[in-house]
């Protein structure tokens, strides 16, 4: 039993002096932190918990910044001028990374009579699906790809086209077929990003003329029947 000088170790039950903070033959703390050693046990798994889960996150980081960065940055793509020869385009890059992308492939459904499509008003429809004479692919060639940097604006001119027929299938529908442009984009990595798809107007269709188009639009040796068909019909 000790007396009033002294105590007992909280651990060991050693007779300490009633004033001490640690015991002399344990070397326990006989206050809260004699507690220290089952809280850091008990702290032990949350912590490992925690820094498995922080790890994981850390890749998803990772990951989300490695393939989330090749989705298509704002882009705006806007065709100012087009013929049978060349076309013009004003591209906008508002996103974080260089775009790189060439030429664009353009679908147009050239109509029978181009006179069909004035309105009364003087404006210019797109073609019914019956008023379509052919579906073409135009290849606007550049003479290398283009880069154009985050935050920039670039107007291009892309000349020497290849026509190719399209071969779209338009008899079932019922709404007017319109023409329009693609444009694909690569990052600065090489990575595909969506296309950039850029509608035409009807006006536009004014300045291709349908003889010299069907003329210029390479088809296959076993289309040319149809490409002299197409011809003839024209010439009627």
């Amino acid at each position: 039993m000790s007396d009033e000088q002294n105590k007992n170790c909280v651990e060991c039950s050693s007779e300490i002096p009633i004033s001490a903070v640690k015991c002399t033959s344990c070397s326990s703390y006989q206050d809260w932190r004699r507690h220290l050693g089952t809280f850091s046990s008990t702290l032990a798994l949350p912590i490992a918990i925690l820094a498995v889960v922080g790890a994981f996150w850390d890749q998803i980081a990772h990951v989300k910044s490695t393939f989330f960065s090749t989705l298509p940055p704002d882009t705006s793509v806007l065709v100012t001028d087009i013929s049978l020869n060349s076309v013009s385009i004003l591209v906008t890059n508002r996103g974080s990374s260089a775009l790189v992308f060439d030429g664009p492939r353009c679908m147009l459904a050239l109509p029978r009579e181009i006179t069909d499509l004035f309105e009364d008003n003087g404006t210019v429809r797109w073609p019914n699906p019956d008023e379509v004479f052919e579906t073409v692919y135009v290849y606007f060639i550049g003479d290398s790809p283009t880069i154009l940097a985050s935050e920039k604006q670039a107007s291009l001119t892309y000349f020497a086209p290849s026509l190719q027929p399209a071969n779209i299938a338009i008899d079932e529908r019922t709404e007017p077929v319109r023409s329009f442009c693609t444009l694909l984009f690569s990052d600065e990595f090489g990575n595909e990003v969506l296309p950039q798809a850029v509608l035409l107007t009807p006006p536009d269709l004014l300045l291709f003329d349908l003889k010299t188009t069907i003329e210029r639009i390479s088809y296959a040796p076993d289309q040319l029947d149809r490409q002299n068909s197409l011809l003839l019909e024209i010439a009627e």
